[in-house]
């Protein structure tokens, strides 16, 4: 069941210390000399991202795959790599300057926000409920709608 459309693209996050050393890219070509930090177990990742209507796709290597997004920020707020991760994720750190944009005008594309049941003929009342909440609360978060 479609939700919404979501505004919460994905962007490169750095800490300022890992950009005094690594240098600070000034194109999305420049991410391939740089180390990332994934979410999932892959040797590398294509950055597919855009700019009003550029677009550009640049494979990049990790250094430390994890399974979890406290590690995740843990590591990248510690200066041990990039990463890709949503504006929520990474909010409240950029406010208190513990990582920074890097390219922020190059974000990947919107993605929907989906609700997924098992296929059923019947909807159970509180089935419907949930997603009649999950949709209004997401039409309510300006950060969460293109």
């Amino acid at each position: 069941v479609p939700l919404a459309r979501t505004a919460d693209t994905e962007t490169v996050f750095a800490a300022p210390y890992y950009l005094q050393t690594m240098g600070i890219p000034e194109k999305p070509e420049d991410f391939a000399r740089h180390k990332f930090i994934f979410y999932k177990h892959v040797p590398d990742f294509t950055l597919r991202l855009e700019r009003g209507e550029a677009r550009a796709a640049v494979t990049v290597t990790s250094r430390v795959t994890v399974n979890s997004m406290s590690a995740i920020r843990k590591l990248l707020f510690s200066g041990h790599g990039m990463s890709l991760l949503p504006l929520w994720a990474c909010e409240e750190a950029v406010a208190k300057g513990q990582v920074v944009k890097v390219l922020d005008d190059w974000t990947t594309a919107a993605f929907p926000l989906q609700g997924v049941f098992l296929p059923s003929p019947y909807r159970t009342a509180k089935l419907r409920v949930f997603l009649d909440a999950m949709s209004e609360q997401v039409r309510r978060e300006p950060s969460l709608m293109a």
